[in-house]
């Protein structure tokens, strides 16, 4: 006799998995081209329907239970099987995900963890678009894009990915000789999206005093070169603690003082208002998310974020 499937409401269950997965309700709305409140009621019939509560809400967020957090992680696992078997199906093996970044922080921080995404998702095509300056989503066709700045970006939906820390870093043969900051060649950070390199610059100096001396600086218009230089011991840098906590692990760069302040700045990632994920840009999503709460985990305490 054939096991009768006993199925919850599949509705229901993408409203949850959505939900769950952003941490948010109209982030999942805007996921399933469907209301905030329709998400909510979905949300509620399921765990009516389970007989068990997978949310604890309250004013303005909620958190997942110990049964909610066991549900998602099997249910992301089927659904993205399910979306692979379909895809497979239908003769479309290979899916395009077109993802525009900053230079910096691709070379620095992206690159070097980007093929574990491809060994786990060999079926997505990536497309990675380098720019230090805002592109038009929508126009250039670009799925997601990952941006350092104030956030309350204009024609798209964001969500925050991190926060860093910033303070001066230099090669560790500088810090053994016997010279004070203002002592050093100071290797400054200029150009990129409406001034932020040198916004952060000047916020640092103002809380911190001046780093280097100001007529012995060198300046670079690409944070890779700014932080090769470093890496040689050419003067003294202004570390984000996302570009260089790699370098700090390694032992290439060390903080030149310990007191590091929180940017005013952070990583967010966007997607155009006027166009819906696709099933490979929330997988990337999901991914991008656990690679940066792994990193976060393991950062140096002088990079974490208080």
């Amino acid at each position: 006799m054939l096991k009768q499937r006993k199925l919850p409401p599949l509705n229901a269950v993408k409203s949850f998995e959505a939900a769950a997965r952003t941490g948010s309700v109209s982030l999942a709305a805007v996921e399933l081209s469907v209301s905030a409140s329709a998400v909510s009621q979905q949300i509620k019939g399921l765990e009516q329907w389970l007989g068990i509560k997978l949310l604890d809400r309250g004013p303005n967020s909620f958190a997942l239970t110990e049964k909610g957090e066991e549900y998602l992680k099997q249910l992301t696992v089927i659904l993205d099987n399910l979306d692979d078997l379909t895809t497979s199906l239908t003769g479309q093996d290979k899916k395009k995900l077109r993802i525009s970044t900053l230079q910096s922080f691709a070379a620095e921080w992206l690159f070097p963890r980007i093929k574990k995404f491809r060994d786990a998702y060999p079926n997505i095509q990536l497309e990675l678009l380098t720019s230090d300056y805002l592109s038009d989503l929508a126009r250039e066709n670009i799925d997601l894009a990952i941006r350092y700045g104030p956030g309350s970006y204009k024609g798209v939906v964001e969500e925050k990915l991190m926060d860093e820390m910033i303070g001066p870093a230099c090669h560790p043969d500088l810090m053994s000789e016997d010279k004070n900051l203002s002592d050093y060649t100071l290797l400054k950070d200029s150009g990129g999206p409406e001034g932020i390199k040198l916004s952060l610059e000047r916020w640092l100096n103002h809380t911190t005093g001046n780093i280097g001396i100001e007529g012995d600086s060198i300046a670079f218009s690409d944070t890779h070169l700014l932080i090769g230089a470093a890496r040689q011991g050419q003067g003294i840098m202004l570390g984000r603690s996302v570009l260089i906590a790699d370098d700090f692990v390694s032992g290439d760069l060390v903080p030149a003082m310990s007191d590091w302040k929180q940017s005013p700045f952070s990583y967010y990632l966007v997607h155009s208002e006027l166009r819906e994920p696709s099933q490979s840009a929330k997988i990337f999503r999901r991914w991008l998310r656990a690679e940066i709460k792994a990193f976060e985990a393991d950062l140096p305490s002088v990079l974490k974020v208080s």
